[in-house]
């Protein structure tokens, strides 16, 4: 070429039985020689592999345009330069078996077809039948994507008539859609075939429109009615009555979605037991002032009327709901396979919901003592026996549990006099804070008895979770000491140490006001207990006075992290004037009897009792002088 380009398209014409193929060659940094051909010319990772035959007797011409740039090329706003080389051809033409197209279904090539003549998804019409007249193998079958190459239909089966004919049959494939998102458009089949040998075919089309015939094989178009399967992954957050429920009798059930939705044109749905049709249900959205609702309910009524029905009969019942009869906002009936403008269209699968009628299921009328709910009062205690009255008698129990701690779970003792079922706790179960009580007991027919979850009487009994108190402090509380560094605290090793908050802050006050240069830590005591826990001052305590430790509720909990503390005081003397020798004076369980300098009985009692109750002065403690600051 006489200068450099970087772009080239080029056309090449020829006879009958050559292809007329179009191709752009892209250049690097311009060149001067650019290898134009199928054979030579790599796009999108492929080597576009189809020779240029130009056979004796026929002349073939090759135009040849060349751009300095790609918009120039696409968009043709330049002018480019062109050629065209003209070739008289010199292969002696190779004898091919001629195959006629007979038949094919769905017709194709259709500009305006029937929805017969479209391939569907969703109706299942997928298979496309191609009949030729002579025995050929199937070498590709294929749908061509342009740029983004090829898809594979499945593979196709071959069949063969007596009178030597083949049948050709070719289903499309899902991943045309998964690849493409959705087919609103054509589908084209394109087929290379060979005949029985494997050498190339003559193709003919005689009645069928001229651009069938395509190389050694046939080109054929199809319309998609629907493209693809609707999403059907639009399911409700929950139902009313519950999945598999039992009810003395039921006229409606309720959905409740997660999102706006409407019921479509074509919902339908039925009520069956076994497989008797007792009644339809028509589907109805709760609509707000969009016209659409998060609640669907569908009414029975009897079949073929709008008269609504109670089902009262005995025995166990589906809910049958069919697909594309609940949307979203996004849906589009028309074309269920689209987005709307701003999202996404879903519709319900098919789907089933199973319900149970009993009109004779017993209830529970109460429950002594009555059990804990969630934001109610707490427990007083774990009660030792628990007396459940119901609406009827007739009930059997078939077990009673009990489950407490890590998991915990024993039986429990359970008997039936009347309307009563009356259970007896375990005694190893009456120590612990909370228990959880479960009967599974029935009606005559078998029919579950349910309180507080559905096919069993589940109970709860709690009792107020800041009871972690502990149960010994050293030194103990009320005790006078010469100084004070820390203080121990052990709670009960059934319940043990877990989580400490150590956010909250622990106050000491002297004699009434807020020891502000003494601050307090809690942190777990060294060794192997892990029911015990050590408060330490800093600085140690070694002035003289009355000191008060408060500890706020939720320091510290059990290794369940259920229980935890509540607000707790404990109070120190420090007097170093004592002639003590060790940390602790006494047992502050101990009775004292307190007088005053000049003899008088001040109080008599506990000396932790005592001692908080003694404003400041001079007593006489048990014969020794004591000095409250």
């Amino acid at each position: 070429m006489n200068k450099k380009v970087k772009y080239v398209h080029c056309e090449f014409h020829g006879d009958e039985g050559i292809m007329h193929q179009y191709y752009t060659s892209e250049a690097e940094e311009g060149e001067d020689v650019i290898m134009v051909g199928p054979a030579k010319i790599e796009k999108d990772g492929r080597v576009l592999d189809n020779a240029w035959y130009m056979y004796e007797g026929s002349t073939y011409e090759i135009i040849i345009e060349s751009y300095q740039t790609k918009e120039g090329m696409e968009q043709g706003t330049e002018t480019p330069e062109k050629t065209t080389l003209t070739f008289e051809g010199g292969t002696p033409k190779v004898e091919k078996t001629v195959v006629n197209l007979v038949k094919v279904e769905p017709e194709p090539n259709v500009v305006y077809p029937t929805e017969d003549q479209m391939l569907s998804f969703k109706d299942d019409r997928k298979v496309v039948t191609v009949e030729v007249d002579k025995k050929v193998e199937v070498k590709k079958c294929v749908y061509p994507m342009g740029m983004y190459g090829t898809l594979d239909w499945e593979k196709a089966e071959v069949s063969y008539t007596e009178e030597g004919h083949s049948i050709i049959k070719c289903t499309m494939s899902e991943a045309f859609y998964n690849f493409m998102g959705t087919i609103v458009t054509d589908v084209i089949l394109q087929l290379d075939l060979t005949d029985e040998e494997g050498n190339e075919i003559e193709p003919k089309a005689e009645g069928f429109p001229e651009s069938v015939v395509f190389g050694s094989g046939y080109n054929f178009t199809f319309g998609v009615n629907d493209g693809r399967f609707a999403d059907a992954s639009l399911n409700f957050k929950s139902v009313t009555p519950a999945e598999n429920s039992y009810c003395t009798s039921l006229g409606k059930i309720e959905f409740t979605y997660g999102e706006k939705v409407y019921t479509t044109s074509t919902a339908t749905a039925a009520v069956y037991k076994g497989e008797e049709k007792v009644a339809d249900a028509i589907l109805t959205t709760n609509e707000d002032e969009t016209g659409l609702g998060l609640v669907v309910t569908a009414q029975f009524v009897e079949i073929g009327t709008q008269t609504p029905k109670e089902i009262n009969e005995f025995g166990a019942y589906v809910l049958k709901v069919d697909s594309q009869s609940i949307a979203n906002e996004y849906f589009n009936e028309e074309t269920p396979w689209t987005d709307g403008l701003q999202g996404h269209g879903t519709c319900n699968p098919d789907f089933t919901v199973a319900f149970n009628i009993d009109p004779a299921i017993l209830a529970v009328e109460s429950v002594d003592p009555a059990p804990y709910v969630e934001g109610g009062e707490y427990s007083k205690e774990i009660p030792a026996e628990i007396n459940i009255t119901l609406s009827g008698e007739g009930a059997k129990v078939n077990s009673a549990l009990v489950t407490y701690g890590m998991n915990t779970r024993v039986p429990a003792e359970a008997k039936v006099e009347g309307k009563v079922i009356t259970v007896t706790v375990p005694e190893v179960a009456l120590a612990e804070n909370n228990i959880g009580v479960s009967v599974a007991a029935v009606n005559e027919n078998g029919t579950p008895i349910s309180y507080g979850t559905d096919g069993v009487i589940l109970l709860a009994y709690q009792m107020p979770k800041n009871i972690l108190v502990p149960t010994e402090v050293t030194p103990a509380d009320g005790s006078t000491v010469k100084s004070i560094a820390t203080v121990e605290l052990t709670v009960d090793s059934k319940y043990g140490v877990g989580e400490l908050n150590t956010n909250n802050v622990i106050t000491v006050k002297k004699d009434g006001a807020e020891a502000s240069n003494i601050s307090a830590s809690i942190d777990y005591a060294t060794g192997d207990d892990m029911n015990k826990m050590m408060i330490t001052f800093t600085p140690e305590i070694t002035e003289d006075g009355t000191y008060t430790v408060v500890i706020p509720e939720e320091t510290f909990y059990d290794l369940d992290g259920n229980l935890f503390n509540p607000e707790l005081t404990y109070t120190f003397i420090v007097d170093k004037s004592t002639n003590i020798g060790g940390v602790e004076v006494e047992d502050a369980n101990a009775v004292v009897e307190v007088y005053s300098v000049d003899g008088c009985l001040v109080s008599k009692g506990k000396k932790a009792d005592v001692m908080k109750k003694l404003v400041k002065g001079i007593y006489i403690i048990n014969g020794q002088k004591v000095v409250i600051r």
